[in-house]
């Protein structure tokens, strides 16, 4: 057996390595002390799936489809899926002229100020980036549209690996507009059968309403009753139900949100698992809420709650999931910067980037999520292997240094290296979304920094990649 001892502010958070495998969790009574047991039986056979995908949104957002920076933050941080055309837009997307229609929930307005986003152009830098695509079906165009459009991705090798069927028709100012969710089946259905005929062989998601959100509300059981009337239906052709994710900070608080967010998400999962049994879950929106309208959002804290959240994801079992929104106003991963940051295009990466970059960087090369709990005294944890790699990625939004010592048995740890992410938890690389107030009151050239000795430094994240061989060879 091998150890390992994660000391922070006189706590210890013990590793104890059974093996390759899967963590679960055990805390004794004595203060200051909790163990973490990696058990070789419970490392999941298929190899970690992509929820650290990103929404992309090029028709509006100051960053266009050509802007060399944004392509290199996404190579870099080796991001697995894209979603595209959008949300709202997708369902005016015209995949034959990269132009916006208005319609459904896209105004004339909407449509005259969007820009036009090429589908080729954009496949091929996806491609290139080494990302496949979730893509987003306008379910209002015509069967020989989509029979085409499935016919045109095959030809030019777009890496088109999802389909969702429609956006939010769920929502009250969209629901009458579909037919109800009656409407909204009979349209999927169609929108499938002619995307089949055009050879597209993946899986396909039908969207369901967020029922049961954090400090959401669904007073008049539109929700509940768009659910209810797709579960009871035939959508034995659908592979996955997909759930758009947005607690509600104004309603309930950041804290709450913070704390409970990741918990609720689960709550949520295996409700519609229930109800849906059978279908995978998809998450292809969500982020920490609406509107981001605190000092809170696009910070080290936001970065933290999303290493929760994808905690939270990887435990329930989601096979897809897209983080909103990449580019763009809002809670954007990339922005307009005022300082270098080395990826060209006039951008910086915002601090929650760098979450999404250590995650990735934790499962790749077909590494296994290894099942465990959500925190041990205040440090939370992912952990991935591979045949010859342990990697963990930590973090704590409590200040103070913590140092991991591995203790070795059969199987010989040794720390390769890592990088840290340190600062004040108001940092956010010059996002616009930081509050007037609090201008300048914090450094803003946060990014993770190489380390050469197993540690934890909070407010922030940790990524330590160790070598297990056996100590006998």
């Amino acid at each position: 057996m091998k150890s390992g001892v994660l000391r922070t502010r006189g706590e210890f958070l013990i590793f104890c390595l059974l093996g390759i495998g899967s963590v679960a969790c055990s805390s004794g009574r004595a203060p200051g002390r909790a163990v973490i047991t990696v058990n070789a039986s419970g490392v999941r056979s298929a190899s970690a799936p992509p929820v650290t995908g990103v929404n992309t949104n090029f028709f509006s957002a100051p960053e266009k489809l050509d802007n060399a920076g944004v392509w290199n933050a996404v190579k870099a941080a080796e991001i697995p899926a894209l979603r595209f055309p959008g949300g709202t837009r997708a369902s005016g997307y015209d995949w034959v002229t990269g132009n916006i229609r208005p319609g459904g929930n896209v105004s004339r307005e909407d449509a005259r100020q969007s820009t036009r986003v090429p589908i080729d152009d954009f496949m091929g830098r996806a491609r290139s980036a080494g990302a496949s695509v979730s893509y987003v079906i306008n379910i209002t165009d015509s069967p020989a549209s989509l029979k085409r459009l499935a016919h045109h991705w095959k030809a030019t090798n777009a890496p088109v690996r999802w389909v969702e069927m429609g956006n939010e028709y769920y929502l009250p100012d969209l629901i009458n507009t579909i037919g109800g969710p009656a409407g909204y089946l009979r349209r999927a259905q169609r929108a499938l059968e002619a995307l089949r005929a055009g050879g597209y062989k993946g899986p396909a998601g039908l969207v369901v309403a967020p029922v049961g959100v954090l400090g959401g509300s669904d007073p008049h059981g539109e929700f509940h009753s768009w659910n209810r009337a797709l579960a009871g239906s035939d959508t034995s052709g659908f592979d996955a139900t997909i759930l758009h994710y947005y607690p509600r900070p104004q309603e309930v608080g950041f804290q709450k949100v913070y704390e409970e967010g990741p918990s609720n998400l689960t709550t949520v999962i295996e409700g519609l698992k229930k109800q849906f049994p059978g279908k995978q879950l998809w998450v292809t929106e969500w982020n920490l809420g609406k509107p981001p309208n605190s000092p809170k959002f696009n910070t080290l804290w936001h970065a933290l709650f999303d290493l929760r959240m994808m905690k939270a994801m990887l435990e329930a079992g989601v096979n897809l999931a897209c983080y909103h929104v990449l580019t763009g106003q809002g809670y954007e991963l990339l922005g307009p910067s005022r300082y270098r940051d080395g990826l060209g295009g006039g951008l910086s990466r915002r601090v929650p980037y760098f979450a999404f970059q250590m995650v990735d960087e934790a499962k790749s090369g077909g590494a296994k999520y290894i099942p465990g709990p959500a925190s041990a005294r205040g440090i939370e944890y992912m952990a991935f292997r591979t045949r010859k790699e342990l990697r963990v990625v930590a973090w704590s939004a409590a200040r103070g240094t913590s140092n991991v010592e591995i203790r070795t048995g059969k199987l010989s740890p040794k720390l390769l290296g890592g990088k840290v992410l340190h600062s004040h938890l108001y940092a956010t690389n010059g996002s616009t979304l930081r509050m007037k107030s609090m201008k300048a009151a914090h450094g803003e050239k946060v990014k993770p920094e190489p380390i050469s000795s197993p540690r934890l430094k909070g407010a922030g994240a940790v990524l330590l990649r160790f070598s297990l061989r056996n100590s006998s060879g």
